[in-house]
């Protein structure tokens, strides 16, 4: 609870906090279709962050934007993926601090 009320004033722990929100939401469809292996789970994890945004976006679009991060190990799939998410959501915290920026290059190179 502490962090979230941080974060309303904080834009670094915003910015954690999405990131962190994207990774739990990896592992909880993880829980739930065990069956799908990773790059179903960033699907998922995608889709969901898309919708409660209230986008609409195709199987297709989700896939294009994970197939980049289904050959990471877990958890950096799924952190790669927020980090990505976030610099969508928020490019004014993805650019502010360039921790975000540096650790989703060293997901991708």
């Amino acid at each position: 609870m502490f962090k979230f009320l941080r974060s309303l004033v904080n834009n670094e722990v915003m910015g954690e906090e999405i990131v962190e929100a994207n990774v739990k939401t990896y592992y909880q469809a993880k829980a739930m279709h065990p069956e799908l292996g990773p790059m179903g789970w960033l699907v998922a994890t995608y889709l969901g962050r898309q919708q409660a945004r209230g986008d609409t976006p195709s199987q297709f679009d989700a896939e294009y934007h994970c197939s980049k991060f289904e050959k990471l190990s877990e958890p950096q799939n799924a952190r790669a993926l927020g980090l990505t998410m976030l610099c969508q959501e928020r490019m004014d915290i993805f650019t502010e601090y360039p921790k975000f920026s540096e650790e989703l290059a060293r997901y991708i190179d």
